[in-house]
């Protein structure tokens, strides 16, 4: 960008992907295609390999705060019918589990032997199945989800969140389904603030005798800049909180 004693560098990189299953021999299941995700792929003919597929989500029931899916296009609790008799046309598709866009900006500023480097990286064009409570641990004595306090517990309550009240028993087809629903799948993209180097780099005392010798710090995984879902602290750490780490060195060239 510039040119002179003070020097301005900028570098982008786009990468992107598009892929699909063009043949595969057997016919799986939706149960196979919703459980699978990204896990263990089970191949959707012209859909990614890494896919994410759910049931199509209906709220929550007003009186109960059950999870409702639907049978025959109707808003329904028989979690039985809704998993085991679903066709695949009725899953709902949310694209990739794998970023589909992804790369870097980097800027670096150089003037009079110091450096600073600043690199923002993305991922676009993806989803992912966000964490959640999940009833049958909790209730057989398991610490769960923090979404557990976000529950439905009175009449009203669906109006304001989309997590379902505690059966306070172990209901395992109800949970399959809640955590197989279109409303635990948010988009994964992202900007984050990737890393941040700065150095100094000693002048001609070493430079004349053919040497080198820079002195750098570097802090990488600095946060968020943006993200699609607020309900996702970070999609590339979803279960553990990412490490932001700085190093100090010295690199000397003989």
């Amino acid at each position: 960008n510039t040119q002179g004693k003070f020097i301005w560098l900028t570098n982008f990189f786009l990468s992107t992907i598009n892929e699909k299953v063009v043949d595969f021999e057997s016919q799986p299941t939706p149960v196979q295609i919703v459980t699978s995700r990204s896990v263990v792929p089970v191949p959707v003919l012209g859909k990614p390999l890494y896919h994410v597929f759910s049931y199509a989500w209906a709220g929550l029931d007003p009186a109960t705060g059950d999870p409702m899916g639907f049978v025959d296009g109707e808003p329904s609790t028989e979690y039985a019918s809704i998993i085991n008799e679903a066709e695949a046309d009725e899953l709902v598709y949310h694209g990739s589990s794998r970023p589909t866009v992804f790369g870097a900006l980097r800027n670096t500023l150089n003037y009079k032997g110091w450096s600073l480097s600043l690199n923002i990286s993305y991922r676009l064009g993806y989803s992912i199945v966000r964490p959640t409570v999940n009833y049958d641990n909790l209730n057989r004595g398991d610490i769960s989800h923090s979404d557990y306090g976000l529950r439905w517990q009175n009449p009203g309550d669906e109006l304001t969140t989309a997590i379902p009240s505690d059966p306070e028993s172990v209901n395992n087809l109800r949970t399959r389904f809640h955590l197989s629903s279109a409303s635990v799948v948010e988009k994964g993209d992202h900007v984050r603030l990737q890393d941040v180097r700065l150095a100094y780099s000693f002048p001609t005392l070493f430079s004349t005798a053919g040497k080198s010798l820079e002195v750098y710090g570097y802090a990488n995984n600095l946060g968020i800049l943006w993200k699609a879902s607020d309900r996702i602290e970070d999609p590339d750490y979803i279960f553990n909180p990412a490490l932001t780490s700085f190093s100090i060195g010295l690199r000397m060239g003989l």
